[in-house]
């Protein structure tokens, strides 16, 4: 059996995903191994869905989960019309700390959607935005020394799977898990996906052709991957092109991995 067929199945994604109740597609990064021998620490890295649909039960999960600090990906825009449930408070005792950082600039977006495919569109926006990866980097070390980070967009796929890839790289996860992960995110936004088709379906008087915005196929992410190889390296090298400072990189492997006593046999 490959590894990418083990790490396919239900009960391995089951002991990440999170169930917050109204978040679609919130799971920890904790727990896959790294190249070296150790593994993701878990409760320290988690990435979702828009946060603006929790209920109350659902945030007050969120802060049980040890949840110091709240990375939010979106632009401007998005936050106008969905505020984060978490911004007004962010900070006060018992609340996590709230950080907006959009992955990439507005003016990024059409460039995006008229790239020719979905991995493509990814490049452009890691190669046109290298002070938003950077600043979103250090975000995230910043919030892992402090406790628990959750990194989240709209649907926790494109942005949040870009940045949630990086990490996994950076800290030695195999290709292949990254691109596993990365690609059960069509599993746990099947249900809006669904419902969205039928109600567009309804509205046009037709069945409607499944966009691409709907893809998190694994070879979109490990044509990424590849190409940051070629091109960089290795992620870290993309990550201190990018204007990260080594010092950040190796914050994050400090606090986003398991200790080498600790290593998982």
């Amino acid at each position: 059996m490959s590894e990418d067929t083990v790490i396919r199945t239900p009960d391995e994604h089951a002991t990440r995903d999170l169930t917050w109740d109204a978040c679609y597609n919130a799971r920890d990064l904790g727990g896959y191994p790294t190249t070296d021998g150790r593994a993701t620490r878990r409760q320290a890295l988690i990435r979702a869905d828009n946060l603006v649909r929790l209920t109350p039960a659902g945030q007050a999960a969120l802060r049980a989960y040890g949840v110091r600090t709240i990375l939010d990906l979106r632009l401007a825009y998005e936050l106008a019309s969905d505020p984060s449930p978490f911004a007004a408070t962010s900070g006060q005792p018992g609340e996590p700390r709230y950080v907006h950082l959009p992955l990439h600039d507005a003016a990024t977006d059409a460039a995006i959607d008229a790239a020719d495919s979905t991995a493509a569109g990814y490049l452009v926006l890691l190669e046109q935005n290298h002070a938003h990866v950077a600043a979103v980097i250090g975000a995230v070390a910043a919030g892992l020394a402090a406790g628990g980070v959750v990194v989240h967009c709209h649907g926790g796929k494109d942005r949040t799977g870009l940045v949630a890839a990086l990490l996994l790289a950076l800290v030695g996860v195999p290709p292949a898990l990254i691109a596993a992960d990365y690609a059960h995110s069509a599993v746990q936004l099947e249900g809006p996906y669904a419902a969205w088709l039928t109600a567009q379906t309804a509205a046009q008087g037709h069945p409607v052709t499944r966009p691409r915005w709907m893809e998190s196929q694994p070879a979109t992410m490990q044509a990424v991957l590849a190409y940051l190889d070629r091109q960089y390296g290795s992620v870290a090298d993309y990550l201190r092109a990018t204007g990260v400072p080594p010092a950040t990189l190796a914050q994050i492997r400090a606090h986003f991995l398991t200790p080498a006593d600790e290593v998982q046999r």
